[in-house]
């Protein structure tokens, strides 16, 4: 079993509210995703409550006048919250 698969297996064990970090929206989740994808690791998408429900990353094309045109991506991670930091604190400027 590789670490990402071990990761995936932790947080369907300690089965958290709420997932927090630093771009995780945009970075960390999407990258953890796509490389567990890459080397074919098993289950590390069920990182949600669901159980048949797998995370899946999209774009998300954001406007403001404030912040001009921007893409994020979106992860469905069901059940938990998912609290990016820098999110937060982008949108307080």
């Amino acid at each position: 079993m590789c670490t990402l698969e071990r990761w995936g297996e932790f947080v369907r064990l300690v089965d958290p509210d709420v997932i927090t970090g630093y771009n995780i929206q945009n970075f960390d989740i999407p990258y953890v995703l796509d490389r567990a994808k890459h080397i074919k690791a098993s289950m590390v998408e069920f990182l949600g409550r669901v159980k048949d429900r797998p995370s899946k990353i999209r774009d998300a094309a954001l406007q403001s006048k404030q912040m001009g045109n921007r893409v994020n991506k979106q992860t469905n991670i069901e059940g938990r919250v998912q609290f990016d930091v820098l999110q937060v604190k982008n949108q307080s400027k």
